[in-house]
């Protein structure tokens, strides 16, 4: 089964990355606000594992969208005769 390619969009794969990091934030509290073993438990495996995938996914992005900046950059100017030309200034001189 094949992805659709706007799932690997940037904006998409930007919100799934915050969705995670808020549902580890959500672990995390409900660790903190109810302080029983499981809880506890919980909060530091799976919300940390989930807050460590959100955050690898924004990683990611930003290193992939940068990467794409740098390369249009260094790409070469076009070729001289693809260059528009200068409108000559005056009437030409003749020899």
């Amino acid at each position: 089964m094949k992805l659709p390619r706007k799932f690997f969009a940037s904006t998409s794969l930007l919100r799934l990355g915050s969705y995670l990091v808020l549902a580890s934030l959500a672990l995390m509290c409900w660790g903190i606000l109810h302080p029983r073993p499981l809880p506890v438990i919980v909060a530091m495996s799976v919300g940390q594992g989930i807050g460590i995938l959100g955050a690898a996914i924004f990683s990611f992005v930003v290193l992939r969208d940068l990467r794409q900046v740098l390369r249009s950059r260094r790409s070469p100017p076009p070729p001289p005769s693809l260059r528009p030309d200068p409108a000559p200034d005056g009437p030409a001189k003749s020899a």
